[in-house]
């Protein structure tokens, strides 16, 4: 049982000159009971279409132009009633000092003097339409900045605590979006257009705290996890990598064999560099079909399928070098500190021992290309036509079939172990799966769509 309580004032203004100049003005601030600062967020935003105002602004081939920008702050506080207060949990089998009706310290805590988070962030667009919208293209620019963010951490288990809500730093995320439609075939009877999409947007950590340049965030697999590491992209996975030499070769023990492990190794960014969209429809008298595909790359991903497939001694990698020790691949060994030599005799402590040992305990080994190519969706649908409408009494009939998840192509080193956009759980947690979750499905629908 629970209550908050929270309150606003607000106020917009929209101005509008002969249709072809538009402002936008807005003014918010909110107090509620579950943080203790109270938040103001404006907007302003403006828009102009220059074929309005001017006559004959394009002539016959750009037949609609709009430019438009935007500044926008928002605030927020993302905590439940009660969080910033001390709490207790009731402990009604294991309790201290009596076996029931008693109670525990919460491990879940909050910085009790959080600030709302405020992102602020500037937008430019451009839309244009080219001889009657049979060509459009749409160009945007966006960047803003996430201050005070309010996440889950993982303290210092001395703490005593799991997770902690505090304010984190400072993001900065920019980027572009491009949208190319194309009515490449118009008839009375049969139409087919496509729609080419492009967006490359960049998240930047540029402050974690006062006191560190480096948080967990979210939770770990093991030793990998998510963390915000400041002059880095955000999210980063990181975890255990192999100990490498200046020139990128791997050091081995020099006694073993086997590859020495660093700690806290920066394994890759878990969201694309950019994403590749299309969409087409297809359109013959009444019969309709439609695809929609995207492409992403430029990241990365934790497989803990993988994991467990070596574990059993079941993934192919295993298989290779047969059971025999190997000399582990364009690796060095410490001479003297700081001087490495060429490894041309040390072999590994013996495949299988490898295997299940010092590989498993390397997070860099399971971290795979996330690049995919995706059918998300092809839909073929069919509108029965006036005349049959009609005798039935009704103002409209369509028949329906779609499949989702069609199908993706993979990176050869991802061996179908998962689709790479699965995680574990929510949150911050991007690019970590397990052999947890389901595997992703293709689904098949079909709809009648009745209009009276």
């Amino acid at each position: 049982k629970s209550r908050q309580r929270s309150y606003s004032y607000f106020a917009n203004v929209d101005l509008g000159y002969k249709d072809y100049l538009y402002l936008n003005l807005t003014a918010r601030k909110d107090w509620t009971s579950v943080i203790k600062k109270p938040f103001f967020y404006p907007s302003v935003g403006v828009s102009f279409i220059p074929t309005t105002a001017f006559a004959d602004f394009g002539g016959e081939t750009l037949t609609f132009a709009k430019l438009s920008a935007s500044f926008v702050k928002v605030g927020n506080s993302v905590v439940g009633p009660y969080d910033i207060n001390d709490r207790f949990v009731s402990a009604t089998s294991a309790g201290f000092p009596f076996l029931i009706n008693s109670f525990n310290q919460n491990t879940s805590i909050a910085d009790q003097n959080l600030i709302p988070e405020t992102n602020t962030s500037i937008e430019f667009n451009m839309n244009l339409e080219f001889y009657k919208k049979r060509v459009t293209f749409d160009a945007s620019y966006f960047r803003s900045k996430n201050s005070d963010q309010i996440i889950e951490i993982s303290p210092s288990t001395t703490s005593g605590a799991n997770l902690a809500t505090v304010n984190v730093g400072e993001t900065i995320s920019q980027g572009v979006e491009f949208d190319l439609g194309v009515t490449a075939i118009k008839t009375e009877d049969f139409t087919w257009d496509f729609r080419f999409g492009y967006s490359a947007p960049k998240t930047e950590v540029t402050k974690v705290t006062d006191e560190s340049n480096q948080v967990a965030v979210g939770q770990y697999l093991g030793t990998a996890g998510i963390a915000a590491i400041k002059g880095e992209q955000f999210p980063m996975l990181v975890g255990t990598g192999y100990q490498r030499d200046d020139n990128g070769n791997v050091v081995i023990d020099a006694s073993t064999g086997d590859p020495l492990k660093a700690t806290n190794v920066k394994l890759g960014k878990t969201t694309p560099d950019y994403i590749l969209g299309l969409t087409t429809n297809i359109r013959y008298k009444n019969l309709k079909l439609t695809g929609v595909f995207d492409y992403r790359t430029g990241h990365v991903f934790y497989a803990g399928v993988k994991d467990g497939l070596i574990q059993n001694g079941s993934d192919i990698v295993t298989a290779q070098n047969g059971r025999e020790p190997f000399i582990f691949p364009n690796s060095v060994i410490e001479t003297s500190p700081g001087v490495f030599t060429q490894n041309t005799s040390v072999t590994t402590s013996g495949n299988q021992d490898y295997f299940t040992g010092i590989y498993r305990e390397i997070d860099e080994n399971f971290v795979l290309d996330a690049t995919a190519f995706k059918c998300r969706e092809i839909a073929l649908s069919y509108s029965f036509s006036d005349k049959i409408v009609k005798k039935l009494n009704i103002d409209g009939l369509s028949l329906g079939l779609n499949a989702r998840n069609v199908f993706m192509i993979l990176p050869k080193q991802n061996r179908n172990y998962t689709d790479p956009e699965f995680s574990f759980t929510t949150g911050n947690n991007v690019g970590l799966s397990t052999g947890a979750q389901a595997p992703p499905t293709r689904t098949y629908g079909f709809n009648i769509n009745i209009t009276f």
